[in-house]
């Protein structure tokens, strides 16, 4: 199952700091339906950090906004392997926490707000030098179409094999990441 638990917390000694787990931390502000982002595609989220030294292992989502409704949308999708595969949806209930594991296969999506105001979500990504599924392994944050759009999906799956071969090629890429993180180490007791 995609979004299993356990095994990748506990730590090993093999590496000089696999005791540490690296925090980022920042907010999410889903605007009104007329304007900003609506939804996001089902993707699967890159899988290091920005210099590829630890793996993302946990994505946590603390959703915030109260009265907000679940018909209102901006819910959280889980796909089974990919957008083909069987989806379930974790609705944004005020006061909710998700955790979600990631690994090669925790695709996910957020449905289209059709509610008005702004649906807010803190989330935090965590990362750790051994990836969550105890192999070495790198990705590309990588989107597939919703069903029914095969003509959209061969593009975005082109997309991303091209932005793999460019990181493959140039680690760090060849423009800046524009996202700014709060970088916190956590050192476990």
């Amino acid at each position: 199952m995609p979004f299993r638990t356990g095994g990748w917390w506990t730590p090993s000694t093999n590496h000089k700091h696999s005791r540490y787990v690296t925090r980022y931390q920042s907010l999410c502000r889903w605007d009104q339906p007329d304007g900003g982002r609506k939804l996001s595609d089902p993707h699967l989220d890159n899988s290091n950090d920005k210099d590829r030294e630890r793996y993302r292992v946990l994505n946590l989502l603390y959703y915030v906004t109260p009265d907000w409704q679940p018909e209102y949308g901006g819910n959280l999708e889980l796909w089974d392997g990919s957008s083909s595969g069987q989806q379930r949806t974790i609705y944004s209930k005020f006061n909710r926490l998700v955790l979600m594991a990631t690994t090669k296969a925790s695709w996910h999506s957020v449905s289209k707000v059709v509610g008005s105001g702004q649906r807010c979500c803190l989330f935090n990504y965590y990362f750790s030098p051994r990836s969550s599924e105890l192999e070495q392994f790198f990705h590309v944050t990588s989107f597939r179409s919703r069903p029914n759009e095969p003509v959209r999906d061969r593009l975005l799956q082109g997309d991303a094999a091209l932005r793999m071969v460019i990181r493959k090629a140039f680690k760090k890429g060849i423009v800046e990441n524009p996202h700014v993180y709060k970088k916190q180490e956590i050192l476990p007791s």
